[in-house]
């Protein structure tokens, strides 16, 4: 199928030449059969994902990744675009593509390739979030090992200490010991790591704890309204009291309204990300916008949502309530036995005075000093209050 018509009339194809030289570096770098641009399953491919491919459409954005302390651009995400005007503009459909055409591998290989192309000619000096799926991840290394991958992020001018391996569907991994060796090849390079999306319901503690990543990506579902929803804020202090103990950096996602990056702020969250703080575009920014920045910058204190405590409806529905008899403050201490003897249900009794409850009474601990030698005489006819 002919998938050129895509391409829209004002965004200009890459080069022949230079869809060439960047399939001659993948090949000659990795000394290995052609991946990604040059596959045999993209050549050949009768796919809306495949054409797509073939006839250079694909480019990368770059959305920011901000410092919550003091405001600055901390890093980019490289992110996949197809194009403008299409069913394939938004990632989403780009990889339920892969998937439906069996190109996950090639996918993914093409969006790092142009991510890393794009971020080298830019001549861009910061750090840099590449996403790869762990299982891709762990092809990659199996094939081409750790020098192969090492030699192909530098020629593309990109040093390997600037980048960092946004791991995403992770939980499809079997053997966890394995993609943590992988990990720990990887970082031996120089390349940083991080989980994309933790607490999305999918996501390991297991996993975190042994691949130890510099990063953990908060998911959004956490982030979204925050400033309005107590139990976020303590979801997100559990996060970061796990963050401390494995010494990983936190990246809040979704942050898209000025009270909750306030919130995220004075959480001590370390970094930040979503539509607040910057946009994805073709250029990485160089700073976020006036309106974020004046938020970082506001010296004032978000007041944190509070808890409700309303567990009791929910507390009462599971608990058998039955009718029971109170005594006053002038109920003697034989009465009281009469009453427990007769109820014997009760487990206690409530000491009212003008309906107004001023203590209990426990069964157990009554009955057990009311049997001893003498008690009834002594103490009989006493009040149970004395």
């Amino acid at each position: 199928m002919n998938v050129v018509h895509l391409v829209p009339k004002t965004e200009a194809p890459m080069p022949e030449r230079h869809t060439t030289e960047l399939r001659r570096r993948l090949m000659d770098v990795l000394n290995t059969e052609p991946i990604g641009f040059g596959s045999m399953a993209v050549q050949i491919g009768g796919g809306p994902l495949a054409g797509l491919i073939r006839s250079k459409a694909l480019h990368t954005v770059y959305q920011p990744i901000v410092s919550l302390c003091g405001g600055t651009i901390y890093s980019h995400e490289a992110l996949i675009r197809g194009p403008q005007g299409t069913l394939f503009q938004a990632p989403d459909a780009l990889l339920a593509a892969a998937q439906d055409e069996n190109l996950n591998f090639e996918f993914e290989i093409v969006c790092i390739s142009l991510a890393l192309e794009r971020w080298g000619a830019l001549g861009e000096s910061g750090r840099l979030f590449v996403n790869i799926s762990a299982a891709v991840l762990v092809q990659v290394m199996a094939h081409y090992g750790r020098e192969g991958l090492t030699k192909l992020i530098r020629s593309f001018g990109v040093l390997p200490r600037m980048l960092v391996m946004e791991i995403t569907e992770y939980e499809r991994v079997a053997d966890m010991d394995q993609l943590a060796t992988i990990a720990h090849d990887i970082r031996s390079a120089g390349v940083s790591l991080a989980l994309d999306d933790f607490g999305d319901g999918r996501s390991s503690l297991r996993l975190w704890a042994q691949l130890r990543p510099e990063i953990v990506k908060i998911d959004k579902y956490f982030t979204k309204n925050i400033s309005q929803h107590a139990d976020k804020v303590k979801t997100i202090q559990s996060l970061q009291q796990i963050a401390a103990i494995f010494d990983t950096a936190l990246v809040a996602e979704g942050i898209e309204t000025e009270d909750d990056l306030r919130v995220l702020r004075d959480l001590g969250i370390a970094y930040g990300q979503g539509y607040f703080l910057g946009r994805p575009a073709q250029l990485p920014l160089a700073e976020i916008g006036s309106q974020a920045l004046v938020v970082m910058r506001d010296p004032r204190v978000a007041v944190f949502p509070e808890l409700t405590r309303a567990p009791c409806a929910g507390l009462r529905n599971r608990i058998a309530i039955i009718e029971a008899p109170t005594v006053g403050l002038k109920t003697t201490n034989n009465e009281l036995a009469a009453i427990f003897s007769e109820h014997l249900d009760l487990h206690a009794l409530a000491v009212i005075d003008n309906l107004r409850p001023v203590g209990i009474i426990n069964r157990s601990h009554f009955m057990s000093e009311f049997s001893k030698l003498y008690y009834r005489e002594v103490w009989g006819h006493k009040l149970c209050t004395a």
